[in-house]
């Protein structure tokens, strides 16, 4: 099948909303951006089964095989899309592979809500090593980085991604324009935006 990124960045987008909205409904002194990475991964993977697809959590990297310096595993992504009809045994390499970010503007630190004096270089780090991964890994059809950040507006997080795929470049990575939308959120801790950026690195149509 043919991925189509703007189609699994709306899906992402509404399932985020929802889960913002359903925070605010139910009047949580914490809000969406006081979730750890691993449970807005959660989020997504939800609303993406919800529409239809089968999605594989924290799969094996094909080609990447060996770690990276001070770790004992291989490399995992996130999240890996199949088609509901996808044939058994799954061949996580002809989905669509998806690595997740969440960074905040603001965070709480040892449950205390602060500025996150590390958010731009966690965001740039991300970018450039989750793009590289995808990039580095040929049997890969398609995949693609979703970046969920948390800010005070709409503006830094735009400045921000600017910045993150500037370093890309500089390292070689030549990703498409980002897709990008956003969403308010309740201004609890010093974020009142947040922004759902998809990178993707295409399709291939020669993918081993």
């Amino acid at each position: 099948m043919t991925w189509d990124p703007h189609e699994i960045h709306a899906h992402c987008l509404q399932s985020l909303q929802q889960a913002s909205r359903q925070f605010d409904d139910e009047q949580q002194p914490k809000g969406l951006d006081a979730l750890p990475e691993i449970a807005i991964q959660s989020i997504l993977a939800a609303g993406l089964e919800s529409r239809g697809w089968i999605v594989l959590r924290e799969q094996h990297y094909p080609q990447l095989r060996r770690p990276l310096a001070g770790q004992s595993a291989r490399e995992r992504c996130d999240l890996v899309l199949l088609p509901l009809d996808a044939p058994q045994p799954h061949d996580p390499a002809s989905g669509f592979w998806l690595e997740v970010k969440s960074v905040g503007q603001f965070a709480y630190r040892r449950g205390i809500p602060g500025p996150n004096r590390q958010y731009s270089t966690q965001l740039i780090a991300a970018l450039c090593n989750d793009l590289q991964k995808l990039e580095d890994d040929r049997q890969l059809r398609a995949g693609g980085i979703l970046d969920v950040l948390f800010t005070a507006d709409e503006a830094t997080a735009t400045h921000d991604i600017a910045i993150a795929l500037s370093r890309c470049i500089d390292k070689q990575l030549l990703p498409p324009p980002p897709l990008h939308d956003s969403f308010k959120l309740a201004d609890r801790i010093g974020n009142a935006i947040c922004s759902v950026w998809l990178t993707s690195i295409g399709e291939r149509k020669n993918a081993k």
